[in-house]
């Protein structure tokens, strides 16, 4: 499963994250279909932290072990297994998500629902609908009509676009804002951290470099492009982990 992140305001200065670093990731909350968001911590070789954040999948059919520590190794702009690529559109829905419930410990209210769904829930798919299949390409500003469909990470139906509309998240309101006029492909300084343990199991989260402002929508002028980052990690047997965000326990070989 891959995961998108970034660092929060609300904290000091944080290092960015490095191939080398460790993450460890663990359920924030289990509540909704997707147990999203989830927590993040990094360290560097001495154990000192250098982010702690939450963070959202971006590759829903990727796994991860609860609460275990990963490597990262690699940065780049599209998922380490499949190629989906990062567009404007989900980096701008995570920025939302972040000036709305910005900290470690956001209020319930991401917790409940719209049309039976919960907002968690509905910010999570519309991340995924924003993770394009370009294999590898640059997502191009003509591709808006591509988030959502079967050329996304996740397909996203009219009774859902109508909800994530009631969100504020939908296409009309990421066109009318400062990311969507400047185009599909303008991410922000958002990375993708991918984890890719020799397995076969992986992870790709979403990170922004420069540690922030999160919270506050800026204009282009200020902002730097989001890229992938990769992680590699051994997976003991008999721990719990993450499928598709539903928890289960691994029997031994």
């Amino acid at each position: 499963m891959a995961l998108l992140a970034a660092t929060f305001s609300h904290a000091s200065a944080q290092a960015a994250i490095q191939s080398g670093d460790s993450i460890t990731l663990s359920v924030y909350q289990a509540n909704g279909d997707h147990w999203s968001p989830y927590h993040a911590v990094v360290k560097d070789a001495s154990g000192t932290v250098k982010a702690d954040f939450l963070t959202f999948c971006v590759e829903k059919n990727e796994y991860f072990y609860n609460n275990q520590s990963f490597t990262v190794t690699d940065l780049g702009n599209v998922t380490n297994a499949t190629n989906y690529s990062l567009s404007g559109y989900t980096a701008w829905v995570y920025e939302v998500y972040a000036s709305r419930y910005a900290g470690l410990n956001p209020s319930s209210d991401l917790f409940s629902t719209i049309g039976g769904r919960t907002k968690a829930d509905l910010f999570q798919e519309a991340i995924w609908g924003g993770m394009l299949v370009k294999s590898g390409a640059a997502v191009a500003d003509g591709d808006t009509g591509l988030l959502g469909t079967a050329s996304s990470e996740f397909v996203i139906s009219s009774s859902e676009w109508s909800l994530l509309d009631q969100l504020g998240i939908g296409k009309t309101a990421y066109l009318a804002s400062y990311w969507g006029q400047a185009g599909l492909s303008q991410t922000y300084g958002y990375k993708v951290i991918q984890i890719a343990p020799t397995n076969g199991f992986g992870q790709d989260q979403l990170y922004r470099p420069d540690g922030g402002p999160i919270g506050a929508v800026p204009a282009p002028s200020g902002l730097v492009n989001w890229a992938i980052l990769a992680i590699a990690c051994s997976f003991p047997m008999g721990l719990t982990w993450l499928k598709k965000r539903k928890l289960a326990t691994l029997s031994p070989a």
